[in-house]
């Protein structure tokens, strides 16, 4: 009878000579010594008895020169003691004392290979609870674990598999659920305070409008880093948790909660927050948004937000909690209503564009003078702005490393939205006509029927999208006819879906059916709703140009001033291009998907826009029609996405400097066989056979030189004598 040698291997694993030596010398047999001690230190053939005898049991074909037993059911790893068909009389302490001391590592190496062959006695092998071995720190996991058995026996627990009981199931479960605490922790990373008051000073008006006291600001005027502790708020959010109260006030104090840009109720971390604060307050909660008078908007745009609008009226509603909708002139009317309904705490969500930057920094002046504590959660975006970075990021490839080092800290699940407890008197529904009748509305462009823009039609939408166009999105990503995932972001920028909960679940749909197509999506996926989208709310806080040249990269305004000059192709005004009516059919179509639709494929907004800069007199002139199309047409067109696409496309914003070329300069060069590169073109224009019609239209118009054009154009110069660098001919047709 033998025993097989130990390997090299083995002892790294942690069974070393010293240590079966001592084992080995309990048994008390000088063989056992023998067998053990000199062949395990020494690496030399550990096979006992003659060679004929050993292959006469059938344990081994065949002896390596190295001295390595061979068999056809044991490996060259098997440790000594253990015999594939028949367990060693003398040995059972040994193959126990063994078995205790193996490592995890190497047990699980063997479990696989071996199977219920590794079989060393006919009882099962139970692992010592006694010993020097136990009591070494280096096998106190031993203890926490059951005996356990090689395959083949009967026990309650056996060595690990491959796919353990129940690994299906841990594998299933959401990744990104944590606790309440955790969450309420998270949550009071994302707020900061803008009000000073609590210091014990007041802003008096003038730049203390602007930039409260205490707040650091950033060259274009934006309050970056509050002086009140973010961790003051936070903490009262998560105490809230263990420790409500129920205070009441005896004039009702309120917290109202002003929604400018995330109109829904689910996945909302203001409403969260406000939630929170007033249970732990014992403050009442109400809801408001305010729509500004003075601002000129199309019929398309403010009906389609007040669609919006009368979908989170409805959802508030469900959860006990009033909805006011303000149409402001100025900023007292505002303190009228924060007087009447006794307010004492202001949470608002993060807007980045002009116009409601303006209104929360008048607002934030107010609260300091009427000493009502103004908060701010960034709801909007996965990793809050002013965390993401303080300064305006250049390119994907500046902000992408940032917002990776947070998605661990941020990225995790929401917090269930329940009603809240309090009895007040709800106002009237809002009337969506009287509403228009105070706003300064234009006629321009008709409203998009039929659209439903509700948070259970964007859920989904998003549900659709995980199990049917995610494998797909790595490639299809730039292809309109597919359409993946391109109304997803319409929703996100209408405020009616969560970017972050697009994110989760299509992680989660990733992480729970793995494959090559899902991973590929995934990742492309949040290059284009977490890294680009967050980079455009970057450009449009910290950079006040962000609608106008100035706006744009120096080489970029530099080259395209350069050539300004050069000789356009064709030439058409502000009424060809709203009308469609150019000579290229691909474009035409992608105005038509504009006028008819309200919206356009990212990827086509990038080619529309650097036609027009190819077709303008200027680049200045091609920038204003450009955003003034997307403005007017565009349901979600006064948006940072929306703004960042068409100064990416013309002002070279966010990307590198190319090949000089005429017209465009240094600018990213695009045009129709682009397009045929990432989808088929006649599939699109089929859509739009307008297009078509209206390209060969101006194809028969004649030839015009560029002075009767310049006398055409309302805002051109008189003659070209006025303008004589720009003077030149015309090539094509001009309308």
């Amino acid at each position: 009878m033998g025993t097989y040698k130990a390997e090299t291997s083995n002892r790294e694993e942690g069974c070393k000579p010293e240590k079966l030596t001592k084992l080995m010398h309990e048994l008390g047999g000088k063989k056992a010594e023998a067998r053990g001690t000199s062949d395990l230190a020494t690496g030399k053939d550990s096979a006992v008895g003659s060679k004929k005898e050993f292959m006469e049991r059938g344990n081994a074909s065949e002896v390596t020169p190295k001295g390595l037993a061979r068999s056809r059911g044991v490996p060259q790893n098997s440790p000594a003691g253990f015999s594939p068909n028949s367990a060693p009389r003398s040995t059972p302490k040994l193959a126990s004392k063994l078995a205790a001391n193996l490592t995890p590592k190497l047990t699980s190496k063997l479990a696989p290979k071996l199977g219920s062959q590794l079989t060393p006695t006919a009882a099962p092998i139970v692992a010592p609870r006694n010993g020097p071995a136990w009591n070494r720190g280096k096998f106190a996991s031993l203890r926490k674990v059951s005996p356990w058995t090689l395959h083949g026996h009967k026990s309650k627990t056996n060595l690990p598999s491959v796919h353990p009981k129940g690994s299906e199931e841990k594998r299933k479960r959401n990744p990104y659920e944590t606790s309440r605490e955790k969450k309420m922790t998270i949550l009071a990373k994302r707020i900061r305070c803008l009000t000073s008051f609590e210091s014990g000073t007041e802003s008096s008006g003038g730049a203390d409008a602007a930039n409260p006291k205490g707040c650091a600001s950033d060259g274009g005027g934006n309050v970056v880093e509050p002086r009140c502790s973010i961790k003051e708020e936070g903490t009262d959010a998560i105490d809230a948790i263990s420790s409500p109260t129920n205070q009441v006030h005896e004039q009702q104090d309120t917290l109202l909660l002003l929604l400018t840009r995330d109109f829904r109720v689910n996945d909302n971390w203001a409403l969260t927050y406000a939630q929170e604060m007033a249970k732990k307050k014992g403050y009442t909660l109400i809801a408001c948004t305010c729509l500004n008078r003075k601002e000129k908007v199309t019929n398309r745009f403010i009906y389609t937000k007040l669609k919006v609008l009368k979908n989170l009226e409805n959802a508030l509603k469900q959860i006990n909690i009033p909805f006011y909708i303000l149409p402001l002139y100025m900023i007292d009317e505002f303190s009228e209503f924060i007087k009447t309904h006794h307010v004492k705490v202001i949470t608002c969500d993060l807007h980045v564009l002009h116009d409601e930057k303006a209104f929360i920094k008048s607002l934030t002046h107010l609260c300091n003078k009427r000493k009502v504590k103004m908060v701010q959660v960034d709801s909007h975006n996965v990793v809050p702005m002013w965390v993401t970075s303080k300064v305006e990021e250049c390119s994907v490839r500046t902000i992408k490393p940032k917002i990776q080092a947070l998605l661990p800290t941020f990225l995790i699940e929401y917090v269930s939205v329940e009603p809240f407890e309090q009895n007040l008197k709800f106002p009237d529904p809002f009337d969506v006509d009287e509403v228009v009748s105070k706003l300064t509305v234009s006629n321009t462009c008709a409203v998009v029927p039929n659209f439903v823009l509700t948070e259970n039609k964007a859920q989904e939408l998003l549900s659709d999208f995980c199990t049917k166009a995610l494998d797909k999105y790595n490639v299809k990503r730039n292809d309109p006819n597919s359409d993946a995932g391109s109304v997803l972001l319409l929703y996100i920028n209408l405020g009616v879906l969560s970017a972050q909960r697009c994110v989760l679940e299509v992680h989660k749909h990733a992480y729970n059916n793995p494959s090559i197509h899902a991973v590929s999506g995934k990742e492309s996926f949040s290059d284009d709703f977490i890294m680009r989208k967050e980079l455009a709310d970057n450009y449009c806080y910290y950079n006040r140009n962000y609608n106008n040249f100035e706006g744009g990269r120096e080489w970029a305004k530099e080259s395209l001033k350069k050539h300004d000059a050069d000789k356009r192709e064709y030439l058409y005004d502000y009424e060809d291009f709203k009308n469609a009516n150019t000579h290229n059919e691909m474009w035409n179509c992608c105005q038509l998907q504009l006028i008819n639709e309200g919206v356009m494929h990212e990827f086509l907004k990038v080619f529309w826009a650097k036609k027009i800069l190819n077709w303008s007199a200027n680049s200045q002139t091609a920038l204003k029609y450009a955003i003034q199309l997307n403005e007017e047409l565009s349901i979600d067109g006064k948006t940072p996405s929306g703004y960042a696409s068409i100064m990416w496309s013309i002002m070279g914003v966010h990307d590198q400097s190319w090949n000089e070329r005429n017209v465009f300069g240094k600018i990213r060069f695009i045009n129709s066989n682009g397009c045929k590169r990432n989808f088929d073109m006649n599939m699109f224009v089929l859509k739009y056979p307008k297009g078509k019609e209206n390209a060969s239209i101006v194809k028969k118009i004649p030839t015009i030189t560029f002075a009767s054009y310049l006398k055409k154009r309302k805002n051109g110069p008189a003659t070209p004598l006025q303008e004589p660098t720009r003077k030149m001919h015309i090539k094509g047709p001009v309308r």
